[in-house]
């Protein structure tokens, strides 16, 4: 004789045993749970299942004849059945699942809102880039990202001339097709053109410049693109300030000093030796950089005490 038994535990934590009895040669069954019967049956030999409740749950033992004729027994709870538990249980899932779609909206919405406020920084970003580098202060974040995507580059050419006593910097450059594009800066109350690198605008300096094939007049300078020959320039006007400023060393090793900051910091750092008498901040800025580590180490080393 078959004798199965199992324990199911129910919501409360209470136990309740389940046995079932079938016969080898009757195949009657018997299934009981704790000291009740709960189903009897005579001759059972095909497959087949049982079910019955348990408190609200309702449960299943099943029996599943196997191709060699023994059977195999397992009980199960039915959690899809038409019961006022599993009603229950729907509702609850139902409402678990509307919570959940909730929090992945509000979760989305989140993104969403973060995404958009990257992409703000991004284009915000991009316009206070522009901004610096560009005289074409005008220019949108939407112009920038068109001249990214669909700009051309030329090289602008300054030429600083005097009006009402004041310098005006004209510029101009060519298109791929030969088109002659020019505009103008005026120095503001303070007489200087200065540009947001620490340099000033200087007679023939050239700068790369991105513009619209389709409409020209849409078009910014990089002044952090300078030509070579402009950063020669950069390095001739900083040597001269350096000797002016500091007679007491010699023209061979200011020149060394200039070079080794040029060629080991950058050459956007010849602007601090320019401006190096302009103000207290560009006073320790320059002092700062001269006594830079690795400066002191490379200007002793390449220019001598």
């Amino acid at each position: 004789m078959a004798q199965m038994n199992w324990v199911y535990l129910d919501n409360a934590g209470g136990q309740h045993r389940i046995g079932m009895y079938h016969g080898d040669k009757t195949k009657h069954l018997l299934i009981y749970c704790g000291n009740k019967i709960v189903q009897i049956d005579f001759s059972v030999k095909e497959t087949t299942f049982y079910s019955f409740f348990i408190e609200d749950e309702l449960c299943e033992v099943h029996l599943v004849k196997d191709q060699y004729g023994a059977f195999g027994y397992e009980f199960k709870i039915n959690k899809e059945a038409n019961t006022p538990l599993n009603q229950q249980r729907k509702n609850i899932l139902r409402i678990e699942r509307k919570q959940f779609a909730i929090g992945i909206g509000i979760m989305a919405l989140f993104i969403v809102a973060l995404l958009g406020f990257n992409r703000y920084q991004k284009y915000k970003k991009a316009y206070d880039a522009m901004a610096e580098s560009s005289i074409m202060g005008h220019l949108t974040p939407d112009d920038v990202s068109t001249l990214q995507q669909n700009g051309r580059f030329s090289n602008v050419t300054f030429f600083l001339v005097q009006e009402q006593g004041k310098p005006v910097a004209h510029y101009s450059f060519y298109t791929s097709d030969s088109l002659l594009v020019s505009g103008k800066v005026s120095a503001p109350p303070s007489g200087k053109l200065l540009l947001p690198t620490g340099f000033a605008i200087g007679d023939r300096h050239q700068f790369k410049a991105q513009y619209l094939p389709t409409n020209p007049s849409l078009h910014r300078i990089n002044f952090y693109e300078p030509s070579p020959a402009t950063i020669a320039k950069y390095l001739e006007e900083s040597i001269a300030t350096q000797q002016l400023l500091h007679p007491e060393n010699t023209a061979t090793y200011n020149s060394c000093l200039v070079n080794t900051i040029k060629n080991n910091k950058h050459w956007l750092k010849l602007s601090t030796i320019i401006n190096q008498n302009d103000s207290k901040n560009n006073k320790n800025e320059y002092l700062r950089l001269i006594r830079d580590v690795d400066i002191v180490h490379l200007i002793a080393q390449q220019c001598g005490i």
